[in-house]
């Protein structure tokens, strides 16, 4: 359990090329009889080249079940999930609430690499932030994240190059 602390997912010691994979989890939290439609994950960074996705961008439920994004390329973001989710639970992208079911989660994977050496310079930092763009309790409900309910998701990451 990781407590209220959270987890340090900051990397040091990279070097220029290197590729650098993140993992962010969105958990609904939700009572909501229908489950989170209108689900918009986005991510910004400050390496200075326009990013690579590695694999591509990748989500997936509690249960390993991908879940299927609008539109259908594994490519960048913002990043919407497709209503409905991966069960017949509920009819958004992710389920209301559970303790034990994991369809209530979005587990999201990306990767980014950083720019060549002629680009990169010692001791550089680069800061990614990955945040909940827009979550609604019906499929054409309020934006929770615009109604003051939704936050970015953890801490900013940061990267720096090895001296």
């Amino acid at each position: 359990m990781l407590g209220t602390g959270g987890f340090n997912a900051d990397v040091k010691n990279v070097d220029a090329n290197d590729w650098i994979t993140y993992g962010v989890v969105v958990e609904n939290r939700g009572s909501g009889l229908n489950g989170a439609f209108n689900v918009v994950l986005n991510d910004s960074s400050t390496i200075p080249v326009t990013p690579v996705i590695a694999t591509g961008l990748r989500a997936h439920d509690g249960n390993r079940n991908w879940l299927e994004r609008i539109p259908a390329i594994p490519t960048g973001f913002p990043m919407a999930l497709k209503d409905p989710g991966t069960t017949p639970v509920d009819p958004g992208s992710l389920d209301r609430f559970s303790l034990t079911s994991g369809n209530n989660l979005a587990v999201v994977t990306y990767s980014y690499r950083l720019p060549p050496g002629a680009l990169t310079k010692i001791g550089t930092c680069y800061t990614n932030t990955s945040a909940l763009q827009s979550y609604t309790a019906s499929l054409t409900g309020q934006n929770g994240v615009a109604a003051g309910f939704g936050e970015r998701l953890g801490k900013p990451k940061r990267a720096s190059i090895r001296r």
